[in-house]
């Protein structure tokens, strides 16, 4: 069965043959193959077998697809399709919220921004540790900050609102 995904910034096919186990399955994904097994251990966390190589992947969902962590980097994997169709329907409404969340549970390390501050597209905003590993949330798009709901050794989830942002255009109406 063909798949398209947006992994991260790419749009990416996938190609998945279901092997003889429903729980292996063979992957094709830019002309590469991978033999992949997969054991559910809860809902967050899985162990896949990927040619031969056991490795735990971490999921977190989100509204815009599934955050994927394996061996330290973490991808937000979506449907292609299902994208094309938000995009069209609720243009860029999701990028301007400007609500900073956390991927996965996590606990905040560090806040590298105060309320007022401007911010870069790409500039940190919170460090979280989850899993043994520190992620920084960086900042979507320009802007200012114009709330922090979060303090350091706070306990956060998906969906939690860790900084608001606001753009210059919206600050000035």
């Amino acid at each position: 069965m063909r798949y398209h995904l947006q992994i991260g910034e790419h749009a990416t096919p996938v190609d998945a043959v279901q092997g003889a186990d429903p729980t292996d399955l063979t992957f094709t994904l830019h002309d590469r193959v991978y033999q992949v097994g997969c054991r559910i251990m809860n809902e967050h966390l899985m162990r896949l077998k990927i040619n031969g190589k056991w490795r735990r992947a971490f999921l977190c969902p989100h509204p815009r697809g599934t955050h994927i962590c394996i061996q330290g980097k973490t991808f937000l994997v979506q449907d292609a399709r299902d994208l094309s169709l938000q995009r069209r329907t609720s243009g860029a409404k999701e990028e301007a919220s400007g609500e900073i969340t956390p991927p996965m549970p996590s606990i905040v390390v560090r806040i590298l921004v105060q309320k007022g501050d401007g911010v870069k597209k790409g500039q940190g905003l919170v460090v979280l540790r989850a899993m043994k590993m520190e992620t920084t949330l960086s900042a979507p798009r320009d802007g200012t900050i114009a709330r922090i709901h979060t303090a350091v050794d706070a306990r956060v989830t998906p969906g939690d609102i860790l900084v608001e942002m606001e753009t210059e255009e919206k600050k000035n109406e």
